[in-house]
């Protein structure tokens, strides 16, 4: 972990070591889960891909869920500034021993982009399986989902705000793990879910398939914007103020990724108050949602 720093004692030299300490390297795992589909002028006779394209989007449950191919942008892009909150490894062993886990916590503490790196993680050991999200515009079951004649078997899928309304049923996890279980054996299929806050009692996947997600360290966030930056390409002399405002005043790490954008949109190397207006408008924004 490294340790939080201020704009005091940071210097441009200092800084620029700490820049080249944050390398973000694409590994060799990446290459096929983020390779672009074959194109139709080379497909072999009587294939279709379907993955990361608008193609790939279905429909089941008479257009109750919808199901469409993860972003790979945005997949890279996580595994590149990911960083692991408390609980990550938990996470991992629970998603390859039952298919499933249910990340749960406070708003904002980085359960979607957790969702999307375990996806990358076990993509990562069984390459056949695709990346998907699943959305409900009606309350559906999750058991009639997967046994749906359209729903693609060897799929991760990620479910936002699973329990929301609309979501999936409760019940069905409740009283009916040993079916869901035999259904995602068979079909190859794992699912993440995440919801904000649930409470311990109203926990319907039960603990052993549940990790609570709490938010990130000051020196994890600090890690996480340093990630950002060099994702993003800021300049290493940009480093040192503009870190020392933003870990005084961002909280959250979507807010940290916002920051490190707006940046990347500047021509000229910004000054402390224009960083400061750049943070108080990310918080502005922040409560308007």
């Amino acid at each position: 972990m490294i340790d939080q720093m201020s704009g005091d004692n940071l210097s441009p030299d200092t800084d620029t070591d700490e820049a080249q300490d944050v390398q973000l390297v694409t590994t060799a795992a990446d290459a096929p889960l983020f390779e672009p589909p074959p194109t139709s002028e080379n497909l072999d006779d009587g294939q279709e891909s379907v993955d990361f394209s608008p193609a790939g989007v279905q429909r089941l449950l008479d257009g109750k869920v919808r199901v469409s191919p993860a972003s790979a942008d945005e997949l890279l892009k996580i595994g590149q500034v990911y960083v692991a909150p408390p609980g990550h490894d938990e996470a991992v062993r629970i998603l390859g021993e039952y298919r499933q886990v249910h990340l749960v916590g406070p708003d904002h503490a980085g359960k979607f982009a957790t969702a999307h790196a375990l996806a990358r993680r076990q993509r990562e050991a069984e390459t056949s399986l695709r990346i998907r999200t699943l959305r409900c515009s009606e309350d559906a079951s999750i058991l009639d989902i997967l046994e749906d004649v359209d729903c693609p078997p060897q799929s991760i899928f990620i479910i936002r705000d699973a329990f929301g309304t609309p979501g999936l049923q409760r019940n069905d996890f409740r009283g009916a793990l040993g079916p869901l279980q035999e259904t995602l054996d068979k079909n190859d299929q794992y699912i993440v879910l995440t919801t904000d806050s649930e409470f311990p009692t109203d926990i319907p996947t039960g603990r052993q398939q549940t990790v609570d997600v709490q938010p990130l360290s000051e020196g994890d966030l600090l890690t996480l914007l340093k990630k950002h930056f060099v994702y993003y390409s800021i300049p290493d002399e940009w480093w040192p103020t503009a870190i020392d405002v933003a870990s005084k005043s961002l909280q959250h790490p979507y807010q940290h990724d916002l920051f490190a954008m707006r940046l990347q949109r500047l021509e000229a190397r910004p000054r402390k108050p224009q960083l400061e207006v750049i943070v108080r408008d990310i918080k502005d924004s922040a409560l308007n949602v």
